[in-house]
């Protein structure tokens, strides 16, 4: 008879990690397909936005179109409906222009394919910089619908084409305003030997200059001690 060996434990160890492997890879591929589907949600609300934007409620300015995706606006369930699937949502306008454009999933960005018809995904750790597809997604009134590297930030308003970037103005560094003396010292005063009061209270004799003036106690720790003037008079 053959006597029956069960598993060691490096076996077993090595089945719960191949386990584990398959487990974490069926895991990042559900969140994926999970983000690339809200992804083409997203996608296909925007596009879906122009024809449902009625221009004649704003026959003198589109000023205010942005407001009504905001809270108690007619369209603010668009905006609630993209916020929620992850979208980060930029709506501008101005009298005669609207710009809107969603930040979509950092994880994931959405491309069209060759057809330009039906939205698809692609993995991206980041911001693409080498496809011809970007993380926005974006709209205008001149009913432009472009997927785009950049936000409104780096493209002139109001266009949704990359070719149109700008570079981000830089905040002018301010030159720090000097720091006031807290205790300004008053115009120092010649000692008694040279026709003048003698030095009082904290008051103290140095040779500057080779003149005997009476300067503060704080003058002489901070200032005149650390250039070359000496304690007491000049004789």
């Amino acid at each position: 008879m053959h006597n029956k060996r069960g598993f060691t434990l490096i076996e077993i160890l090595v089945v719960v990690f191949i386990i584990g492997v398959l487990a974490a890879i069926i895991s990042t591929s559900l969140t994926r397909s999970r983000l690339k589907a809200q992804n083409a949600n997203i996608v296909a609300t925007i596009s879906s936005l122009p024809a449902a934007i009625d221009l004649s409620k704003y026959p003198n300015s589109l000023a205010d179109l942005c407001l009504d995706f905001e809270a108690g606006g007619e369209f603010e369930h668009v905006r609630l409906g993209i916020e929620t699937q992850g979208g980060i949502w930029h709506c501008d306008s101005t009298v005669d222009d609207y710009r809107i454009y969603v930040k979509l999933h950092q994880n994931v960005v959405v491309a069209q394919n060759s057809l330009g018809l039906i939205p698809y995904v692609l993995a991206q750790g980041s911001e693409s910089t080498i496809h011809n597809f970007g993380n926005y997604y974006c709209i205008n009134s001149d009913f432009n619908k472009n997927f785009t590297h950049w936000s409104g930030d780096n493209l002139e308003y109001p266009s949704c084409n990359d070719a149109d970037y700008i570079a981000t103005p830089e905040d002018p560094v301010e030159t720090p305003e000097p720091t006031p003396d807290p205790d300004p010292e008053s115009d120092p005063e010649p000692p008694l030997e040279d026709g003048g009061s003698a030095c009082e209270g904290n008051q103290v004799e140095i040779c500057h200059f080779d003149k005997t003036i009476c300067v503060s106690q704080n003058g002489w720790n901070n200032g005149h001690s650390k250039h070359g003037d000496t304690l007491g008079s000049c004789s």
